[in-house]
């Protein structure tokens, strides 16, 4: 499993997740890439230099590499074609594991399922909504399965694992112009291939302060958008459809099933 963290500055928070992916362990190699298009070079916070060389030092690989990216979405989309590995995870910078198995079950998930991606569910520190969406019903919509697997509902972007080949096919497509929303659209597109899963039993926390965001998100122009890329492709009109009825990316049926 590969794990990509995209990030811009905010070196507390993401010392704090590299300490809460420390003691992540699974089967296979653990590689970590960091992609950083901080306004400086966020590994020479000490905070951040120690966790990195606490990391090596308990076997992972870590490979830093500096962006010129300008968005949420062209960072994560860079980071996404970081590794090479059967499975990778795309993690935020400013989320906490709460658990030390939280990587392996959603690397087994898209081993044992027919998914092309998977998630845990997630929630603010300072809260008990669900994490980047107002529908917390999304979680509990379909019983998961003995094993804690369900149908993914929303896309749930903090903390998202995929099918390498799946998630190639996606990118390789990719023409999203908007700085945000790239969640969705990956859990769309993904979803329709091969499902996509929540890991029910398993949470992640994301640092829900108060802050400016670097982008207003507007459903207008989202709509808009998928509006000239349909004109064009097709593809687009199931989304097109949700977000004009103000729905998530990924709410729409797709059953879970073992492969």
């Amino acid at each position: 499993m590969d794990c990509v963290i995209p990030t811009n500055d905010r070196p507390v928070r993401l010392a704090s997740l590299l300490a809460s992916i420390l003691p992540q362990q699974w089967n296979g190699a653990r590689r970590l890439f960091l992609v950083d298009n901080s306004t400086h070079d966020v590994c020479a916070h000490p905070p951040v230099s120690k966790m990195l060389v606490a990391l090596e030092r308990c076997g992972w690989t870590v490979e830093h590499r500096r962006s010129t990216a300008t968005s949420c979405t062209e960072i994560k989309i860079e980071a996404l074609h970081c590794g090479s590995d059967r499975h990778v995870v795309l993690i935020d910078n400013d989320i906490l594991f709460t658990r030390p198995d939280t990587i392996a079950a959603l690397d087994e998930a898209l081993t044992r399922y027919d998914v092309a991606a998977a998630s845990p569910v997630a929630y603010d520190l300072d809260g008990d909504r669900a994490v980047l969406t107002p529908y917390i019903d999304a979680y509990d919509r379909h019983a998961p399965d003995a094993d804690g697997i369900v149908e993914g509902t929303v896309a749930i972007g903090a903390c998202m694992a995929f099918v390498r080949d799946d998630l190639d096919v996606v990118l390789a497509g990719w023409t999203w112009r908007l700085p945000y929303m790239e969640d969705q659209v990956l859990a769309h597109f993904l979803k329709q291939r091969r499902g996509y899963a929540y890991v029910r039993q398993h949470m992640v926390l994301h640092w829900g302060e108060n802050e400016t965001p670097s982008y207003r998100f507007d459903d207008d122009e989202v709509v808009r958008h998928l509006e000239e890329l349909n004109a064009v492709d097709g593809r687009w009109a199931a989304l097109l459809d949700l977000r004009r009825a103000l729905r998530d990316g990924a709410d729409f049926p797709k059953r879970i099933v073992r492969r």
